[in-house]
């Protein structure tokens, strides 16, 4: 036998000895359960892995409570080749009130068990908040008007009929039922809500087991819109304590506002902003309010404060537009490609009276631009003109003014009227 063969038969002998010992490896390794969630919501599931079990071999996976793969308590299983297996864990809405800890076990065929797993039941769910004497709801749901959306609902719940107490909500049922783990509340918080507030809800049946949640009042909230009256826009507060004085403070001189207002039964108030539009472009500031009382402040988001003119390099797009400096006239960029002038009665209404001239059959994403070198053009997003004033080359600082006499009309920087809506043409 030649040096060659000897070694070959020598690498062999290794890697068959190798192959024995991850064999024994394996066979030794301890079994083990691993769970994807090691805490559970009535209603919810997570995943079980098993592993270094014996490959080929049987056993039973069982819970004390809940169901296996949705065919009961109990499971039968085999190992993979590997020594693996996997099951669906859902804890149950029939998982008494009183039990904390569901255990899972697997034995053998012997009925031996051979290594148990825990998880936790998760209390129910049951989150909310309110305004001062308003409608509970789900605090993080508000609608436009700063009101959170009435109602609570409850997740988690085992199966029966609960009891609803607190000092600080009138409940519209003070009894509700659980299906399917769900229940929902309806009520109205009392006028002198406190910052924070308990909601408890007990199991009218043995184990008459119970849960209380900490709810939160809602923050003061102020919105303004000026969309159908820019000139006078509409402040609406919310979640200020009822009957206080109410501060109000804006950011932009343009923009007059009440140094304060009183908050109704509910804690809300509505004041009218007064806008004076100036040549300066148009910028967007935040309007603050502050209850003198409940300290409860609130920020608008950032409300645009539209001027009268358009100057070199700058654009309306979408919904942006000029304004008269004395109320009456609009100048508009709506959503289609068609800059308007919309004139306003004394009573609100509001019609259009202009239009520029062009028959594009685009939709959307267009551009009204002061070109730096004179020319007024609506432009497409790709850059393709629809319409211009042809007023490119009568100089660098020409601008487009709202005029209070329902004229748009483009002035060179020394005040000179070049073109206007009513010629439709340079002049």
């Amino acid at each position: 036998m030649g040096p060659r063969t000897t070694r070959a038969l020598a690498l062999t002998a290794a890697a068959v000895a190798l192959a024995g010992i991850a064999q024994v490896a394996r066979a030794d390794a301890a079994p083990s359960l691993l769970v994807s969630n090691h805490v559970l919501r009535r209603g919810d599931s997570t995943q079980i892995w098993g592993s270094g079990f014996s490959p080929g071999t049987s056993y039973t996976v069982a819970a004390d409570y809940g169901t296996l793969n949705n065919a009961g308590a109990s499971l039968p299983v085999t190992a993979s080749a590997s020594g693996h297996f996997t099951a669906t864990f859902t804890m149950t809405f029939d998982v008494p009130a009183d039990v904390s800890t569901v255990t899972i076990a697997v034995t053998d065929q012997q009925q031996t068990t051979v290594l148990t797993e825990s998880i936790a039941v998760a209390e129910p769910y049951l989150v909310g908040g309110a305004c001062p004497g308003r409608p509970i709801g789900q605090i993080a749901t508000e609608d436009i008007d700063g009101n959170y959306l009435t109602g609570v609902g409850g997740l988690g719940f085992p199966d029966g009929s609960y009891t609803l107490t607190s000092d600080s909500v009138t409940f519209t049922h003070p009894t509700v039922q659980a299906s399917q783990g769900a229940v929902y509340v309806g009520g109205q918080a009392v006028p002198n809500l406190a910052a924070t507030f308990s909601v408890s809800a007990a199991l009218q049946t043995s184990p008459f087991t119970s849960w209380t949640w900490t709810w939160q009042r809602g923050k003061g909230h102020a919105f303004v819109n000026g969309e159908q009256t820019p000139w006078t826009p509409r402040i609406k507060g919310n979640c200020f304590a009822p009957g206080e004085t109410v501060r109000l403070r804006s950011h932009d001189a343009q923009t007059t506002v009440p140094r304060s207002v009183t908050a109704d039964s509910s804690g809300r108030f509505t004041a009218i902003a007064t806008l004076h539009p100036s040549t300066q472009p148009a910028t967007s500031e935040p309007l603050s309010t502050a209850g003198v009382a409940s300290g409860q402040t609130a920020h608008t988001t950032p409300q645009r404060i539209d001027g009268t003119t358009l100057f070199a390099g700058q654009a309306l797009v979408s919904r942006q537009r000029l304004l008269s400096s004395r109320y009456g006239y609009m100048f508009r960029q709506g959503y289609e490609c068609q800059p308007s002038i919309w004139a306003f009665s004394p009573g609100g209404t509001m019609g259009e009276i202009w239009q520029v001239p062009t028959r594009s059959r685009v939709n959307a994403g267009c551009r009204l631009v002061m070109r730096s070198g004179g020319n007024l053009v609506l432009i497409t997003s790709s850059g393709r003109l629809l319409w211009s004033t042809h007023t490119a080359g009568t100089g660098r600082g020409n601008y487009l003014r709202m005029r209070s006499d329902g004229i748009a009309a483009v002035y060179t920087a020394s005040g000179k009227v070049i073109w206007t809506s009513r010629a439709g043409r340079r002049t």
